[in-house]
């Protein structure tokens, strides 16, 4: 319209601001659909790609791409028998997934050989809290820096010409603790692993030291066991 001679148009303001109303959400819905396109890309890369990749080798199938091997978490603090059913089903090196995390368990010799002596890859704090769970928290698992230290205080006994001696006492006390075993799955009995495993290797321990075995086992020389596990105890704490 004019007034005073002057032409003038009326401002849309209505129009100008849902045009930037609508700029703006559509802004927010590009950058969101990037964000989440980051997110499941990352799931897939770090959560599927691997599984799929890995998927021909020996072991169970994971039950989720996000979670794994759900049996492994609802196992609990059986743990060493599930994996030992995974063993039997297939072989002494398979796989597992934790999560995104790929675990290789294996007991074949010429495998830990290749792991522990040329690769020289140092066990986890899972590694050694499964194997603490069947052996207890021996000298073996313990991690370093106490691991090298106790090592070498015990050094000087286990020594070259000790361990043929050793080898050969731990395969007859093997024999006992086999036949224990065996009479106590019959009977039904119920016993705790790292209690019959210490006894199997103190007995190994006294045949090739003394040339006798303690009688942990066996149950005889009730005394001199006794009286060897006070001296064992004093000594580690020592230590």
């Amino acid at each position: 319209g004019e007034e005073g001679g002057v032409r003038w148009k009326p401002c849309n303001r209505g129009t100008r601001s849902s045009s930037s109303w609508d700029k703006g959400i559509m802004e927010v819905i590009i950058l969101l659909s990037l964000v989440l396109g980051v997110i499941i890309a990352t799931i897939v890369k770090v959560f599927v790609l691997p599984k799929l990749l890995y998927a021909d080798f020996p072991g169970p199938k994971p039950e989720s791409y996000l979670f794994g091997n759900i049996e492994m978490a609802q196992a609990v603090n059986k743990v060493i028998q599930l994996q030992g059913k995974w063993m039997m089903e297939h072989g002494k090196t398979y796989q597992n997934w934790i999560c995104h995390r790929r675990m290789i368990v294996t007991v074949d010799l010429d495998n830990v050989r290749f792991c522990l002596l040329k690769k020289k890859l140092r066990k986890s704090e899972a590694a050694y809290n499964n194997i603490r769970l069947v052996f207890g928290g021996g000298l073996l698992v313990q991690p370093d820096p106490a691991h090298r230290i106790n090592r070498r205080s015990l050094s000087k006994v286990f020594h070259g010409e000790f361990v043929p001696n050793f080898h050969k006492a731990i395969f007859e006390e093997l024999q006992i603790l086999c036949s224990r075993l065996d009479v106590a799955a019959e009977n039904g009995e119920v016993f705790e692993t790292e209690a019959i495993i210490g006894c199997m290797v103190g007995d190994a321990t006294g045949r090739s030291l003394f040339g006798k075995s303690y009688g942990y086992q066996s149950g005889e020389h009730a005394l001199v066991r006794d009286l060897i596990e006070i001296a064992n105890d004093e000594a580690w704490w020592e230590i």
